[in-house]
């Protein structure tokens, strides 16, 4: 290998990945050995700032694992109860709404029963009050008007 390391071949070679040029040309060059020297130590003052970061802030604030489960279960149990409720007040405005909705139509249907009923009696009442059959009123109006011309002559 004649060129130098690249950045990429430099990351690959810390995270392990090398191939045999890539390791003969680092120990034969200098200059990439001190790059990729230089960027381990960054990446150990990194790690270690981090750690001792973590370590610091551990011991001031160590998350209560089981107390945030508890408080996560009781948020959970008081939405299921406030679900439940919702659910409850529901049903019990919904149900006499409904029944004011049936008894509307039953006597919607008693209304419009009650005047076919009616219909159906006066047809009948006419039927009955008529003196002779359907057949025999032209009969009936002409003898009326002949009576009528009778008595009006006498």
């Amino acid at each position: 290998m004649n060129n130098h390391l690249t950045s990429e071949q430099i990351s690959r070679w810390l995270t392990g990945e090398r191939t045999f040029e890539e390791e003969t040309h680092l120990r034969g060059c200098a200059r990439c050995a001190a790059e990729v020297e230089v960027v381990r130590q960054a990446f150990s003052g990194f790690r270690n700032s981090a750690v001792n970061w973590a370590d610091r802030e551990g011991a001031r604030v160590v998350p209560d694992t089981a107390g945030l489960l508890r408080a996560s279960h009781r948020t959970g149990v008081r939405r299921l109860r406030l679900l439940a409720a919702a659910a409850l007040v529901l049903v019990l405005t919904m149900v006499p709404v409904y029944r004011k909705s049936i008894e509307q139509q039953h006597e919607a249907e008693a209304m419009r029963e009650s005047s076919l009923d009616t219909e159906l009696l006066e047809r009948v009442n006419a039927h009955l009050s008529q003196t002779v059959p359907v057949s025999l009123q032209p009969l009936t109006t002409l003898a009326s008007g002949a009576n009528g011309k009778n008595e009006g002559e006498r």
